[in-house]
């Protein structure tokens, strides 16, 4: 009954050997003393030591449990208790067949029957344990070749055989697997006794014999398990055995301790390990595939993935080692796929963040949650269901990857393979990429919200700020543009040098490499994919507009009504998809994660910039590690507000918001030192341009804009730097610079007008007001404003009068019909390009000219410098003509408030700056303006503010007043000028053609009138007639022709008394 043939006997024999089971003989039974056989029978029966063999199968029982312990406790599982209990039925077996006839001893015959007694009872509950735990029924008819081996335990109770319990258990085991066949049913009889062995091991009442018999059942059916899967009995065709009970959500499910058990069996044989594990992670990862968010087939290979890389053996993670020693861990087989395109789909890791609701890459998803009518109750109900389904899947892949990570042999292979993931995808940050070159979106999200839970305990103070410079530096940032000019390359390359000579690198830490490369993770994954989902509803928003334009023609044609149906077909399916990208993009727990990530790179930013480590205070100049940054450390976080802002609000923590604000007031108080790019600095002021209570209601934005307000740095420096950005901005260096300041400048009016009515913000500007030298940062603000407001107003002005002739041609029908079709096509096209770009320019108009207004109440004399009043002047008197000259009808449209013209509250703030400026020098500078001042303009317009009651009686008074004193003057002028009227030509400024009272020479040759030439410099720092670089202190006075030109005009003067 002991012998096994074939496959059965070597699996046997690789049992034994690989457990230590075969052990070395002892002497025969024939040669032991009777007392020495009496005292084995009934120490075992006791439960003492009986024999060194006894002592050491209870010694490995007992180390075996300890190890157990340890290992379980090292790992903080959960043990998965899930067991089965399999009911048979046992009966003892005959105490006579059972026992054989004992040794002549010196007992008398009442000491051998109770010997007896205790032999047979021992036997029996053996064999009922284990008829239990290996399934066996003893009282079979015709017993089987597992029975027979079983029965042979009669001769190791008593004694007489020289092999132990562990040998018949084997011996058992090999009977049954050899006749069950196939791999399949191999292991699930080993799960199945090793789950009884689980249960009955639970058992308090269980004798030392019992105990010892179920950690021999147990440490068998893992050893064999180990064979099964090894395909020592035959071939396992597809997927491991294993797979069944590992992804089984029932009762068959395997516990931990079988897997930790599996595990250690396997962990001291590497081929072993990686044979059993390694087709366990292929099947795993195959099924991973395969699935969808649509289903919940996803979940469990995941959470056995988790599980596997969790268990630990001593002081390693086996599982660990068998997926970086994958041949699929970081895939390059060389094919024409891109090898983010590979990471994603070859690799180990890349599957299980491949699961994701963006449309593009699961329609599927989109099908099944967004298919039907779409309300907000279903809406809600499917973005919950999504984001259950996404934060599971993330949360189980930072587990694995968190697992890798804490093996020390797996952590810089798994760094590599982060590496791969975003320096594979640097495209996906260009302005445009081939979708194929690049991994999805909800690839590189789902890894970015990875890196994000790794990153979230790493310690700002201990990243290198060096790390970006360092020989070993895994991420590519050499075709980055950083944030300050003075790290171009030369100086960069002299400075890396300098690094390197004097040894400043560190040694490179997992807290440094984190933190970057989830930076850099945001920049590659988030924000391109933040865009594009941008890019997405302005293209819905435009269809649903021209469908609505065709809705309203009238066009009876049925082609027309079929391309509408079309049309609506199409929007109704681009809605869909866009859900599907807010259940990714708009999910509050991942855009807090990233919030939460930003604060902290914040924070580090903040602490290189600032001087002190514990205080808010400004270096002189910029330092090279905060200079020699990529600007995307900035930018994105900017990107990122801005987004958010628009989208979902409710996000801005105050507890995270707190530190970007500190880097965004630091920054924007001095852009000039910081910060080269003027985009990145207007990017800026947009962030605090949306938390205005003007553009943005919700608390918690206006939160953020109080943190503004209160912040000790920008207290002092914020006001200033806005009003040097605008004048700045004139000249940006790209090719849309003229229309960009607008959109910039209009940013800056409201936020302005925000920092204007906050009593320190106001001191600030004032204290500022008070340096009215030439090319003075305040001069120079109020002469951008002017120009601004004058170009504005001229172009809304005249989109006005377009769209009017527009309306009017429109509203005769018969003479509109008879024009030809194309002609009428044209001309609607123009009336919605007018409409747009009238209300584009009011709006920006009207934010420069409120500036204007408050700013002139305050601060008067800025207005009145000899370079700014007589611009200012005209540009108001030519605004007042328009709204109160003999074509001011021409502005009167159908629906004015569509386009933000309020005829009313413009000419209330022109007649406001009036009355602000009232002073000798602004009058003589309105009667000087010659092309629009007439008296007949302030009688319409007083006339205007009367019927309409815009103005009290007592600002009318003063305008009548003012509108008298500009009368006399003017008649003054017409009379100067008549005196005047031969000017020489050496008098004249060449470019105004009028008289100089201040000649200066400039490095060119050409003398100039000073007021001219310094209104010339607050627009353009050159010289007006080579183009060539000029400033105020270059100019030179001509003393000697000034004076001559004052004896000229003194001579005319007398000549005409």
């Amino acid at each position: 009954s002991h012998n096994v043939s074939g496959a059965g006997s070597d699996a046997l024999a690789k049992v034994r050997l690989h457990k230590g089971l075969v052990r070395t003989r002892g002497v025969k039974m024939s040669e032991l003393s009777p007392d020495e056989l009496r005292r084995r029978r009934l120490a075992r029966l006791s439960g003492q030591t009986a024999s060194p063999k006894q002592e050491e199968k209870r010694q490995d029982t007992e180390e075996m449990s300890q190890s157990e312990s340890k290992s379980s406790e090292e790992t903080e599982m959960a043990s998965i208790s899930e067991s089965m209990e399999v009911t048979m039925d046992t009966t003892e077996v005959g105490s006579q067949e059972s026992v054989q006839s004992l040794e002549s001893t010196d007992l008398s015959g009442s000491q051998r029957a109770e010997d007896e007694k205790k032999v047979v009872n021992h036997t029996n509950v053996i064999m009922t344990c284990l008829s239990r735990l290996l399934s066996i029924d003893i009282k079979a008819h015709s017993p089987s070749p597992e029975v027979t081996c079983l029965l042979s335990l009669t001769e190791v109770t008593q004694g007489e055989s020289d092999i132990g319990v562990d040998d018949v258990v084997g011996q058992v085991m090999m009977e049954r697997l050899v006749a069950l066949e196939t791999p399949d049913l191999m292991i699930r009889y080993l799960v199945e006794s090793y789950e009884r062995s689980c249960v009955e091991e639970r058992k308090r009442s269980l004798s030392v014999e019992q105990r010892d018999c179920v950690q021999v059942v147990r440490v068998l059916c893992i050893s064999h398990t180990t064979l099964v899967l090894q395909q020592a009995f035959s071939p396992c065709e597809g997927e491991s055995p294993l797979l069944r009970y590992l992804l089984s959500t029932q009762a068959t499910t395997l516990s931990t301790n079988f897997l930790v058990d599996l595990m250690a069996e396997c962990s001291g044989l590497s081929d072993c390990l990686h044979q059993v594990f390694g087709s366990i992670a292929d099947g795993l990862v195959n099924r991973l595939k395969n699935a969808s968010l649509v289903d919940e087939q996803f979940r469990q290979p995941l959470v056995v993935l988790a599980q596997l890389a969790e268990i630990k053996i001593g002081s390693s993670r086996p599982f660990c080692q068998v997926l970086v020693k994958h041949k699929s861990f970081i895939p390059l087989d060389g094919s024409t796929m891109s090898q983010a395109r590979q990471v994603q789909q070859n690799s180990i890791l890349g599957p299980m963040m491949a699961l994701t609701a963006f449309p593009d890459e699961s329609p599927a998803v989109v099908e099944h949650f967004f298919s039907g009518d779409i309300t907000p109750e279903t809406v809600g109900l499917s973005h919950t269901s999504l984001q259950n389904s996404l934060h599971f899947i993330r949360s189980q892949a930072y587990s694995v990857v968190h697992s890798l990570l804490l093996e020390k042999q797996t952590r810089s292979i798994v760094m590599d393979f982060l590496q791969t993931v975003v320096n594979s995808n640097r495209q996906r940050a260009h302005m445009t990429y081939r979708m194929k070159d690049v991994s999805d979106d909800g690839f590189i999200v789902n890894f970015l919200s990875v890196m994000q839970q790794l990153a979230v305990r790493v310690k700002v103070n201990q990243v290198d700020p060096l790390y970006l410079h360092h020989p070993k530096c895994r991420l590519d940032v050499s075709q980055e543009s950083r944030l300050h000019s003075s790290a171009s390359s030369k100086e960069l390359h002299e400075w890396k040098s300098f690094l390197c000579e004097q040894n400043k690198f560190q040694d490179i830490k997992f807290s440094t490499e984190c933190f970057y490369m989830t930076m850099a993770a945001h920049h590659v994954g988030l924000m391109p994919a933040v865009k594009f989902y941008e890019s997405r509803v302005k293209k819905i928003k435009q269809l649903a507009h021209f469908i609505g334009e065709m809705e309203n023609a009238e066009n009876a044609d049925p082609q027309h009504q079929l391309m509408i149906n079309n049309h609506k077909t199409r929007l109704k399916s681009l809605t869909a998809n866009r859900l599907c990208m807010e259940a990714s993009l708009l999910d509050k727990t991942f855009l807090s994660s990233c919030l939460q990530f930003y604060s902290s790179a914040s924070q580090w930013m903040v602490a290189i910039i600032s001087t002190s480590p514990h205080s808010l205070s400004l270096p002189e100049n910029v330092s090279m590690e905060f200079a020699a940054l990529p600007d995307y450390f900035v930018e994105d976080i900017a990107d990122f507000l801005i987004f958010v802002l628009q989208h979902i609000p409710g996000v801005l923590d105050e507890l995270y918001v707190r530190d970007i604000v500190n880097l965004l007031v630091l920054l924007v108080s001095c852009t000039d030192k910081f910060i080269t790019n003027p985009y990145l600095t207007a990017k800026l002021i947009e962030v605090m341009y949306g938390v205005t209570p003007v553009v943005h209601m919700h608390p918690k934005a206006n939160k953020v804009m109080d943190m503004v307000l209160s912040h000790p740095v920008g207290a002092k420096h914020l006001a200033p730097s806005l009003m040097k950005f605008f004048a700045d901005v004139e000249t940006t260096g790209a090719s849309s610079e003229f229309f960009d300041k607008f959109s910039i400048r209009y940013h800056i009016a409201v936020v302005f007008k925000q920092l204007w009515r906050s009593p320190m913000h106001h001191d600030s500007v004032v204290q500022l007001s008070s340096d009215l030298s030439v090319g003075s940062t305040f001069i120079r603000f109020i002469n951008m404003l002017m120009n601004d407001t004058t170009y504005l107003l001229d172009e809304s002005l005249d989109c006005l009068k377009s769209i009017r002739d527009t309306q009017d041609a429109m509203a005769s029908q018969d003479s509109w019909q008879e024009q030809p079709q194309e002609l009428r096509d044209t001309r609607q096209r123009q009336l919605v390009m007018d409409e747009r770009k009238c209300r584009s320019y009011l709006t920006l108009a009207m934010a420069t000219l409120d500036m204007m207004h408050y700013l002139s109440q305050s601060l008067p004399d800025p207005f009145c410098r000899p370079e700014l009043i007589d611009r200012l002047a005209v540009m108001l008197n030519f605004n007042l003509t328009q709204l109160c000259g003999p074509k001011c009808r021409n502005l009167k449209v159908h629906n004015p408030e569509s386009y933000n013209f309020k005829p009313r509250r413009l000419l209330d703030r022109l007649v406001d700056i009036y009355l602000h400026l009232d002073s000798n020098k602004f009058v003589a500078a309105v009667a000087k303006d010659d092309r629009s001042y007439r008296m007949e303009l302030f009688e319409n317009a007083i006339r205007q503010l009367t019927k309409a009651n815009i103005k009290p009686e007592v600002e009318i008074k003063r305008l009548r007043d003012f509108s008298a004193r500009v009368e006399q003057q003017h008649i003054k002028n017409c009379h100067a000028a008549i005196a005047l009227d031969d000017i020489p030509d050496e008098f004249k400024d060449p470019l105004m053609d009028t008289l100089m009272t201040d000649p200066v020479l400039l490095p060119s040759g050409v003398v100039m009138d000073h007021a001219v030439i310094t209104r010339h410099l607050l627009n353009s720092n050159t010289d007006p007639f080579n183009r060539q670089a000029l400033s105020v202190d270059m100019l030179v006075p001509e003393p000697e022709l000034k004076q001559r030109i004052e004896q000229w005009l003194k001579e005319k003067t007398d000549t005409k008394q």
